[in-house]
């Protein structure tokens, strides 16, 4: 194979046998979008004993890039991966397509597609660094650079947890997968805000600002996308088998696919009303509560609305019933 295969021409690339497996599996993945990214972290969170280390098949996540363990540039072909990610880009996102992409739908898939396409390009140039390297162990170039980043979100992690840190529990598993990942996504996104700043103080229009911080702070008020939220109640609480069950383990037991992932106190009433009642009734935990928010007043309804969102419609309403009050008070003509 050669030397530097992601850059052959995209016939030969796709006559390749090994680029085209490589390119078939990262289509897969980027066609399964949003779903993948819900089950694959799951499954991480599931397995502990993978916690801290690189899954080839969650390469797409941009936070995988961190996690140097568990690559072997021997059995995951780094260089055929990125060569696909290369003939991908070129096939499917031929340019006249990207021009043509004027529907923001559409749009976004494609940007979200070629995100995706970047993580996994960025993630073989770690990997193929790496080679048979333990971490942290004579890394060079991106694949320490990103292994540094990696410790500095850990030493903030450990120490907040009062957890002894240091050269005699480095490889050690010391903190949940989702605690280092989310830490590194809040990063990211301070960095981005910071840039944000800079460009907004420099802008001659602060119009533009003002949007943009208004679509900042409406997709902060939507919080994490979580799974589809059930239409009925997956199984009702008067109906249980186990008539021993209290309300809140039934609770857990039942919702637990979306309890803190966008199920508020609303939704669960919705459902099953003789269940919220009962949560009321016995007490509500702490740790439930946490997962199981109440929804400030919201109706269902209005729970997935920014407060930008439902502050113009608002506005509109008053407009309108200003319209009619101003329309019954005008004398006949």
């Amino acid at each position: 194979m050669p030397a530097n295969i992601h850059r052959l021409d995209p016939k030969d690339a796709r006559a390749d046998p090994v680029i085209a497996k490589e390119a078939d599996g990262v289509v897969a993945r980027l066609r399964s979008g949003v779903e993948r990214f819900r089950s694959l972290f799951r499954k991480a969170l599931n397995e502990p004993e993978r916690t801290h280390r690189f899954m080839s098949e969650r390469e797409l996540f941009f936070t995988e890039v961190g996690f140097i363990r568990g690559r072997d540039a021997e059995t995951q072909n780094p260089e055929a991966r990125m060569a696909a990610c290369d003939l991908l880009a070129k096939e499917r996102y031929p340019i006249d397509r990207i021009l043509a992409a004027t529907d923001e739908a559409e749009n976004l898939q494609i940007h979200e597609e070629l995100s995706y396409l970047r993580n996994i390009y960025h993630s073989q140039i770690v990997t193929s660094e790496v080679g048979k390297a333990e971490a942290g162990v004579e890394l060079h170039g991106l694949p320490r650079i990103e292994f540094l980043r990696f410790l500095t979100e850990k030493v903030i992690l450990c120490k907040n947890r009062e957890i002894q840190f240091d050269n005699n529990n480095l490889e050690d598993i010391l903190l949940d997968d989702a605690d280092l990942r989310l830490e590194r996504i809040k990063r990211e996104i301070t960095l981005l805000l910071k840039e944000a700043t800079i460009i907004g103080a420099e802008a001659d229009d602060r119009t533009t600002v003002q949007e943009f911080n208004n679509s900042v702070a409406a997709l902060l008020d939507q919080g994490i996308m979580g799974p589809e939220l059930p239409n009925q109640a997956p199984e009702l609480y008067k109906e249980r088998k186990d008539r021993k069950e209290d309300p809140e383990t039934f609770t857990r037991r039942v919702y637990a696919p979306w309890l803190g992932l966008g199920l508020h106190r609303p939704h669960v009433k919705q459902l099953d009303k003789p269940l919220y009642q009962a949560l009321y009734k016995r007490g509500i935990s702490d740790d439930l509560a946490a997962l199981l928010p109440t929804a400030q007043g919201r109706a269902v309804t209005d729970i997935e609305r920014s407060d930008t969102e439902l502050l113009e419609a608002k506005r509109v309403s008053r407009r309108l019933a200003d319209d009619k009050r101003r329309k019954n008070i005008e004398p006949a003509r």
